[in-house]
């Protein structure tokens, strides 16, 4: 009941950003604004703010990463050795594959904020920047080889140093290393950019549903809903009993691998050949079931 509590602000904020984008409450300029603001500068801020205040040197390093990566490279691997059972176009596996892996961050950080305070943000914070490197650079690494192969590495590169989450992530870390604190002002103006990326977060997320595209490849959109919701945390799982990592990242750790796919899936499916409308029902679908399987998965891990 305390999880459901926890998950209902969450998912009405994604509910309501459903309803202003159909309702066309807001103009649709809008809301390309909104999620080019929040992608590239609302929670980058929030992601810089708070792993400039890591503590590395306390963090169980060896048991975070193991339990991190091994379940996303396990997914990847499986995926790879059964395309060709799956008899689906190379596009589509690519969305498939994306589906399967990529996590939907703006979620993510709202549901560990609600669950553990200040505290949940800040170890959140540490999930992503563990894992959103991997997850794009698998994902674009993926695209590339399978629908552009003559793009080769420089298509990689670009999109990976491009990407704000990646960048975000690394400035934050390289300024938690620094032997003096950032300067307050600035961490105070960080944190104002930051409490905005969670709420306009959402409404983005919910804005960019599209029910009408769960007609394309169910078989595939099911899959990768299997895979993503309960195969990858049921791995995570497995890693976390065999190298835990700590009450509270064991809980975020598989809480953070059941996340619906990333919604910034679809732009990178649209820009590199990927099957967009595949990708579209994926988040779509995933993002609906999410309200059961999270409940689901945190009453099995209590």
């Amino acid at each position: 009941m305390f999880f459901l509590q926890v998950l209902f602000p969450i998912y009405a904020l994604i509910a309501l950003g459903y309803l202003f984008f159909q309702s066309r409450f807001l103009d649709e300029s809008f809301w390309i604004s909104a999620k080019k603001l929040t992608y590239y500068v609302l929670f980058p801020a929030l992601l810089v703010q708070k792993l400039s205040q890591l503590e590395l040197s306390g963090l169980p390093l060896f048991s975070l990463t193991l339990s991190t990566i091994l379940p996303v490279l396990a997914v990847s691997l499986l995926l790879i050795l059964i395309k060709t059972r799956l008899k689906i176009s190379a596009p589509a596996f690519t969305s498939v594959f994306q589906g399967s892996i990529r996590l939907n961050t703006y979620l993510g950080l709202a549901t560990a904020s609600a669950l553990l305070g200040e505290e949940g943000l800040v170890q959140a914070a540490i999930m992503i920047a563990f894992l959103t490197p991997l997850v794009n650079v698998l994902s674009v690494g993926t695209l590339v080889y399978y629908t552009s192969p003559t793009k080769g590495l420089s298509a990689i590169s670009k999109a990976i140093f491009q990407n704000p989450v990646i960048l975000a992530c690394v400035t934050g870390i390289s300024l938690s290393l620094l032997p003096w604190p950032l300067w307050p002002p600035l961490t105070k103006t960080l944190d104002f950019l930051g409490k905005a990326a969670l709420p306009m977060g959402l409404l983005t997320v919910g804005a960019g549903l599209d029910f009408q595209s769960l007609s394309q490849q169910p078989k595939a959109i099911f899959l990768s809903s299997l895979i993503k919701l309960f195969l990858l945390p049921s791995l995570a799982a497995w890693a976390c009993s065999l190298y835990y990592p700590g009450d509270n990242l064991l809980l975020l750790i598989i809480l953070f691998t059941a996340l619906p796919t990333s919604v910034s899936s679809y732009i990178l499916a649209y820009q590199l050949g990927g099957d967009h409308k595949l990708m579209a029902g994926i988040v779509t679908i995933q993002t609906f079931l999410s309200m059961f399987s999270l409940p689901l998965i945190f009453f099995l891990i209590s």
